[in-house]
């Protein structure tokens, strides 16, 4: 196989930055209770797992799982990578799929402030699932998964760090839903892992999920519908006693063939936020949030508009519980207002999404959108790729005071000026959306930013958090 056939490649020269979605710093979150069966607390000043190596670094790797291969699956998808860096990057990937070992493809140039598009599984094809390492001789190099089969897709980042415990809230078992963990060992060395889950009925420690063996350059398949059947509500923590590994969960939905990847947090979360688009008057939009802890919690969940913060909701969590919060038709959240959460915990920290069930005919399904630890960034990198389009797009300011944010289309040009007030979110005009239709584009200001792209497979539900790097 050719390598231009290999990669069904693209190099866009000459744009402007592209970057990570859900990319975050994690400057001041909590880092607590590594796993069920323990406590401790503290504060941890650690990135998140998918912040983005600095342009000067050497080399930088990152980890992409959770994607389906054969047609039995929805989870089909693309892996968009971008270099950040003022000089070109060479990208190795290897490519897993757990039966067969790994595939190595031709390594790729990626010119400077451009993108690369990366199909897997023209790579390897056999198996059902696709786990992908992309390593490069240089930092500022980002990466992000985009399904290219199902609907109510969301946009998922690739992970750069490994972690010894990762958590998922929001997982559904229930009417033929199937929500299945991939767990990469992206090491040298093998690891060994268990699998934890949090259910309304109390804790399960599946037999057949402990003890896991993930040799190196390997991934191991967990099926929650097998571990944990006709379950609506599903926290997972996976736990590796020894080595490293990185996670992400696949929800599959019948009803459209539905897909939604998400990556794992690696660490639970004391202060958790996520800015959102207008609700979507045919969906129900559900804030789920798991204490996977051995210590009760106090967690308070604040809705931010265009006209400021509204009344809390306030929920006392008894230890290995969850917390289903129903937003649709809440009078806190006007259905024509974007909107933001922020979500704060006691105890031990918690884990948390937004599960967003669409009933339109057209494009029903099921997605996962993880909530991100809180930070204050000061540039925001927004990516694009053919066929890419922003359907809306929010600017959350959790901040005492006004903020000044420039939108460009390239890192020199001056831009669009926008003022965002304290703890209020700004929706941008659909004039300035369309001048960005299908263009990277840099957000400078400190805010928080979030929305949905359309068009493809990527329907009104392919909703995002976008984040700066490090």
């Amino acid at each position: 196989m050719s390598p231009a056939h290999a990669r069904r490649s693209r190099n866009t020269r000459g744009r402007s930055l592209v970057l990570v979605l859900v990319v975050l710093l994690l400057v001041g979150g909590f880092f607590l209770d590594r796993g069920l069966g323990g406590s401790n607390s503290g504060v941890a000043a650690a990135l998140s797992p998918t912040s983005v190596a600095a342009d000067t670094a050497t080399s930088s790797a990152l980890s992409c799982g959770g994607i389906g291969i054969r047609g039995d699956f929805v989870a089909s998808a693309n892996i968009e990578i971008t270099n950040n860096a003022p000089t070109a990057r060479t990208v190795t990937a290897l490519v897993t799929n757990g039966v067969s070992g790994s595939v190595t493809a031709a390594p790729f140039s990626v010119s400077p402030r451009s993108s690369w598009t990366f199909n897997p599984s023209h790579i390897l094809n056999k198996g059902s699932w696709l786990s992908v390492r992309l390593l490069a001789n240089g930092g500022g190099l980002s990466a992000v998964i985009v399904p290219t089969s199902g609907r109510s897709a969301t946009i998922t980042p690739c992970i750069s760090q490994t972690s010894q415990h990762w958590y998922f809230a929001g997982g559904s078992t229930n009417h033929g839903d199937q929500i299945d963990y991939a767990i990469f060992n992206p090491t040298e060395t093998p690891a060994v892992v268990n699998v934890t889950m949090v259910t309304n009925s109390g804790v399960l420690s599946p037999q057949n999920a402990q003890g896991l063996l993930v040799p190196a350059g390997a991934e191991y398949i967990v099926s929650g519908a097998s571990e944990a059947p006709n379950l609506n509500d599903l926290a997972t923590t996976i736990t590796a006693e020894q080595g490293a590994v990185v996670a992400f969960a696949t929800q599959l939905h019948p009803s459209g063939l539905s897909s939604s990847i998400m990556a794992g947090q690696s660490s639970l979360y004391g202060e958790a936020v996520l800015a959102h688009a207008t609700q979507d008057p045919v969906s129900k939009e559900t804030l789920i949030v798991a204490n996977p802890t051995s210590l009760a919690s106090t967690v308070t969940v604040s809705a931010h508009t265009p006209y400021g913060r509204t009344a809390p909701w306030i929920e006392t969590m008894p230890a290995y519980s969850i917390w289903n919060l129903d937003l649709t038709g809440s009078s806190r959240i006007p259905l024509t207002s974007p909107f933001a959460l922020t979500v704060t915990s006691t105890g031990g920290g918690v884990s948390t999404a937004l599960r967003v069930l669409a009933m339109h005919a057209s494009h029903a399904g099921l997605s996962l959108i993880p909530l991100n630890p809180m930070t204050n960034t000061g540039s925001t990198l927004m990516p694009a790729w053919p066929g890419s389009a922003l359907s809306s797009l929010s600017l959350f300011n959790p901040g005492s005071k006004a903020v000044a944010v420039t939108i460009g289309t390239q890192r020199s040009s001056p831009g669009q000026a926008v003022t965002v007030p304290a703890g209020t979110v700004v929706a941008l005009p659909v004039g300035t959306l369309s001048q960005l239709a299908s263009t990277p584009f840099t957000i400078t200001g400190s805010v928080i930013t979030g929305g949905n792209y359309a068009g493809g497979v990527l329907s009104a539900l392919g909703a995002f958090a976008a984040l700066a790097k490090n």
